[in-house]
């Protein structure tokens, strides 16, 4: 139920890697080198509740985090993010901490976090 592929030269996820990892509940990427163009990667990882991405190069989100119903941390930190688009966050409805800090963020869009009710902690320190 966890799989830890920090600190490893990954560049890029095929978008099929997780695919019958539906019971993966803690997911570390951490220090790679993703800029993650798709996620469609984590479609089937319904009962993820962790993931780790930061310290990579992640200059951009591609889309909506909504295929993560359960995730509870989720930590984009020390990336390249610039800016975070209108509702990039809103399907996560039982996110409790957002990291994004040690990013280059300037703009955040409006309702960049709106519908996250239980969010408890949000970082954005250092950008």
């Amino acid at each position: 139920q966890i799989v830890d592929l920090h600190n490893n030269l990954i560049t890029t996820l095929p978008r099929d890697l997780f695919a019958e990892a539906n019971a993966l509940e803690t997911l570390d990427l951490s220090e790679n080198n993703i800029s993650l163009t798709n996620t469609k990667m984590f479609e089937n990882l319904l009962q993820l509740t962790s993931l780790n991405m930061a310290d990579n190069q992640i200059s951009y989100l591609p889309g909506r985090f909504s295929i993560l119903p359960n995730l509870l941390l989720l930590d984009l930190s020390n990336n390249s993010l610039v800016s975070l688009p209108s509702h990039a966050f809103n399907s996560l409805k039982k996110l409790l901490k957002l990291d994004l800090s040690h990013n280059m963020i300037k703009t955040i869009t409006p309702n960049a976090f709106f519908g996250m009710d239980s969010l408890m902690e949000i970082d954005i320190g250092h950008n």
